[in-house]
């Protein structure tokens, strides 16, 4: 916060939406082991938006957002529970890019075909959401994409603060079927458990291409996670194994997969 605070001191609009998040968030206090929290703040279509997730990671790998905070300002607001409205339905939408939406292909193919296997947020695992509007008087902005934004931002800053993991591609976690109409999310296995698995001191490449196209990792990620721990020292997630996934830009990506 107080690097976000500096880096802003230049700019009070922006400082102002900040800070007000992080008073609604209570920025600042303790959590319980295995919670994180986390913040974000951008800027778009004339608006400026600031969000705190809040996040559990239960030992095996299990991360549910528990709580979103959300500071906005959008100029003069005409009608503030549209606002509202459009900062939760977009916390929601941004929770499912962060942490399940994945489009995976086998041979050219789309393997995904409705939401049996393409899971959304549901009521039953969406976080709790609190928003505050910031007044500047500023001209109208805009009131939709801007709460989508900040939201994988701010979880994966929340999964930094429970696990010390820094998460860097898209989803976030791995999606898992618990029944006919239950899922959860888990965090994929860390570098360094992977090489546990492996017995190997050795950590595999930052770039995500090539450590998922490793044949090292890929055996790794796909046997039973035994002894090994993430570097919190919680127990590592369910075995996965790896699945080809391209993004919305072309641009070949691989995850990791139940």
């Amino acid at each position: 916060m107080a690097y976000r605070r500096a880096l802003l001191r230049g700019s009070p609009r922006h400082l102002a939406v900040l800070n007000r998040v992080a008073e609604l968030a209570k920025w600042g206090t303790p959590m319980a082991p295995g919670r994180g929290r986390g913040i974000a703040i951008e800027e778009c279509y004339r608006s400026v938006v600031a969000q705190v997730a809040e996040v559990t990671v239960a030992a095996d790998g299990e991360i549910r957002v528990d709580r979103v905070f959300c500071a906005i300002d959008a100029g003069l607001v005409i009608n503030p529970d549209a606002v509202i409205a459009q900062m939760e339905g977009g916390i929601s939408f941004g929770a499912t890019t962060a942490l399940m939406s994945t489009i995976s292909l086998d041979a050219g193919v789309v393997v995904e075909s409705n939401f049996h296997d393409f899971p959304m947020q549901r009521l039953a695992n969406a976080p709790a959401i609190e928003v505050a509007i910031v007044d500047s008087g500023l001209p109208p902005g805009g009131a939709g994409e801007p709460g989508i934004v900040p939201v994988a931002g701010a979880i994966a800053n929340a999964i930094h603060g429970a696990t010390g993991r820094r998460m860097r591609s898209l989803p976030l976690a791995v999606t898992e079927t618990v029944d006919e109409r239950r899922t959860r999310t888990v965090l994929p296995p860390s570098r360094r458990e992977a090489c546990a698995r492996l017995g190997s001191g050795k950590l595999l490449p930052d770039d995500p291409t090539r450590i998922a196209t490793d044949p090292a990792y890929l055996r790794a990620a796909s046997e039973p996670p035994g002894a090994a721990r993430l570097p919190s020292g919680r127990a590592g997630p369910h075995p996965a194994k790896a699945a080809p996934v391209i993004d919305r830009r072309g641009m070949a990506l691989w995850i990791l997969t139940r």
